[in-house]
């Protein structure tokens, strides 16, 4: 994750652009879509995981700079989901449908730059959530 790219996306956040909460609401919409088989391993009421995603995002967003400070959370979430049964050639879904849902939620304000520095981080991320799904496995 550079510097550069954690700039632009906590740009996009600040400038009133995204919101967690709407990014989350559509992630899991977008999520249940594509992957009908993740469905079963939530629960019929997401509001609460949709909440934790949120406050995650933004703390992923605020310390993305800071590699160091994001690699053993993010490893310990791709721990945490492949204990609740996702497969690490599911994580990928999981990132272009969190790219893809902060593209829909930025609507025409959504830029080539943007869509290049979350496309960055989230594929830096899901590699670091696929470390901790693969310490699972062992």
């Amino acid at each position: 994750m550079s510097h550069t790219d954690a700039n632009v996306i906590r740009d996009s956040v600040h400038t009133g652009t995204l919101r967690f909460n709407e990014i989350a609401e559509r992630f899991f919409t977008s999520l249940i879509q594509t992957v009908p088989d993740l469905r079963a391993k939530l629960p019929s009421d997401t509001t609460e995981q949709r909440s934790i995603f949120a406050v995650k995002l933004n703390w992923l967003v605020e310390n993305a700079h800071d590699l160091n400070a994001v690699a053993g959370e993010l490893s310990a979430m791709g721990e945490r989901l492949a204990a609740y049964g996702v497969a690490p050639e599911q994580m990928h879904t999981l990132r272009e449908s969190l790219v893809g849902a902060a593209s829909d939620c930025a609507g025409d304000a959504w830029t080539a730059e943007y869509e290049g520095a979350w496309t960055r981080t989230t594929y830096t991320a899901c590699a670091l959530m696929l470390r901790g799904s693969a310490r699972r496995a062992a």
